[in-house]
């Protein structure tokens, strides 16, 4: 193999490499909620443990959908 193609093979793997990210991964833990945040899932019919998991996460790392559910809340709580 010549060296360009030694290059592009490596290049091509190291950023495949770089690309995948985990961000639900064992560094974000679910957060306990309070008896107010508690009250607030229930007046929106929202699963107390998508708040708790939402709650432990960084924001950039909600879907579109994760991120209606949290301000929601967000604005209730507020």
């Amino acid at each position: 193999m010549s060296q360009r193609a030694l290059l592009a093979l490596a290049l091509t793997f190291s950023f495949a490499a770089c690309s995948y990210q985990n961000w639900s991964g064992p560094f974000y833990f679910d957060q306990p909620l309070t008896d107010g945040e508690r009250l607030i899932c229930e007046d929106l019919s929202i699963d107390p443990e998508v708040l708790s998991d939402l709650k432990g996460r960084p924001i950039f790392t909600f879907e579109p959908r994760e991120l209606d559910i949290y301000l929601r809340c967000a604005r209730r709580a507020f």
